[in-house]
């Protein structure tokens, strides 16, 4: 029902993040001048990779066992009782 307007806003903050990587307002830096950065960027992809792999983990290892269950029986075919 709301899938355009979710597709829509997705849309809209990808836009902004590549906006703020690319333009001037991504260089600006958090913390003091001299500080270094806590994590490299090869560091935050992998953060990024797990948090998304992590997320997928939980959401399917529930909702994959819970729809075999729902589905009682192949398609097309009777139970026996």
């Amino acid at each position: 029902m709301f899938g355009w307007y979710y597709l829509i806003i997705v849309t809209f903050f990808v836009l902004v993040c590549l906006f703020l990587l690319f333009s001037p307002l991504g260089q600006i830096k958090l913390g003091k001048p001299e500080d270094k950065p806590e994590f490299s960027r090869l560091t935050w992809l992998a953060m990024f990779f797990s948090a998304g792999m992590g997320i997928g983990l939980v959401f399917y290892g529930t909702e994959e066992p819970i729809s075999h269950y729902m589905i009682s029986s192949p398609t097309g075919m009777e139970g026996t009782n």
